[in-house]
Order: structure tokens, then C-alpha cells, then sequence
């Protein structure tokens, strides 16, 4: 069922929501336009993580439409299923792990989006990794990055990854190592 009628769906765990300003307003006030339909938007924490033995999407926010929710859920379970009857078993205690998995394994599933930070910024949100997803949902903090992003570009300062919306976990592995190679 969907009471909503809606056709874009987002999972927020209530956690993310600590400053005042996302407190009394609409959480969820932009779909990024280059998210397609058949994906679900998610984060890749797994370099914000103090431990990177084991590489994790975010299960703090993700959101998708139903196409991409639909497909999204049987690969989940599918990968869970085979975690309970892998050496894996005991990761299924973390979502996130089989978060990641799930994307690995489905190439084109996920547009997976990288998390920056920025403490030029007012948003709190950007100032904490973990919580990037609610600046980018948010359609006057997105574009506060966006022209910080323009401002700063010759100083070398990125608020948007470039490595956002890619489909494959092995390219955006690639794509994040050689944009750190291009920092130095």
C-alpha cells in the first residue's frame, strides 16, 4: 500500500535529526535529478570509518523510488541469505555490511554518493561526515555547497564528490582512490 501516493520513499533514522534547524520543516525537500529510477540513493561511510576492515554503506538514510526499492529489497535478502550460510554469518549483525555487499554484487543497483566535509559551511550536517545525506535532501543546504563548490574551485575545496552517483562499487573504489592521487 501507499497511503502517500508517493513515488520517491526515504528511510531517515531518527538519530540524524540532533540541530534545530532540521527540527519543524520538511526533511526530505529535493530528489538529486541524476538519481534515476531504477537506483537507490545511498552512502558509502566506509571512509569516514575509524575500522575500514569491513566496507559499509550507510543505514542512517537512503531513499529511492519504488522501482529501485522493489529491486533493491530482493537483492538485500538475497545477500543476506547468503551471508547466514557463508564464514560471513557473523556480519549479519551489521545492516550496513550487507548494505554494501548488495551494491557490490549488483552493479548498477545503487547510486552510491560519497561523503564530504566542510567546516566553512554553516549547515551542521557538514560538518559531521555521517550526516551529509540530510544537507543533500535539503534543497537550501544543497545549493549553499553548490556555490560553495563554484566559489572555492580554484582553491581546490569540493563539497559534491566527484566520484556521487556511480552505479559500481569497484569503480567508485577506483574513482575515490585516483581523486585522493590528485589531491596531493
Amino acid at each position: 500500500k501507499n497511503p502517500f501516493r508517493s513515488d520517491f520513499f526515504a528511510w531517515m533514522d531518527v538519530g540524524l535529526v540532533r540541530w534545530e534547524e532540521y527540527t519543524n520543516t520538511t526533511l526530505l525537500q529535493r530528489v538529486p535529478p541524476e538519481l534515476s529510477k531504477n537506483k537507490l540513493l545511498i552512502m558509502d561511510v566506509t571512509p569516514i570509518l575509524s575500522h575500514k576492515k569491513y566496507k559499509q554503506m550507510s543505514a542512517g538514510m537512503f531513499g529511492g523510488y519504488k522501482p529501485a526499492i522493489d529491486q533493491y529489497y530482493d537483492k538485500y535478502y538475497q545477500v543476506m541469505e547468503d551471508a547466514g550460510n557463508s564464514k560471513d554469518a557473523p556480519l549479519l549483525s551489521t545492516e550496513q555490511f550487507l548494505l554494501h555487499r548488495t551494491c557490490l554484487q549488483s552493479p548498477g543497483l545503487c547510486h552510491i554518493i560519497v561523503p564530504m566535509k566542510s567546516n566553512r559551511l554553516g549547515p551542521a550536517a557538514l560538518k559531521f561526515p555521517c550526516f551529509y545525506m540530510l544537507a543533500l535532501f535539503n534543497a537550501i543546504q544543497y545549493k549553499m555547497m553548490m556555490m560553495t563548490e563554484e566559489l572555492n574551485n580554484s582553491d581546490g575545496v569540493r563539497m559534491i564528490n566527484p566520484c556521487n552517483g556511480m552505479d559500481d562499487v569497484t569503480l567508485l573504489e577506483e574513482c575515490a582512490a585516483t581523486a585522493a592521487g590528485n589531491k596531493r
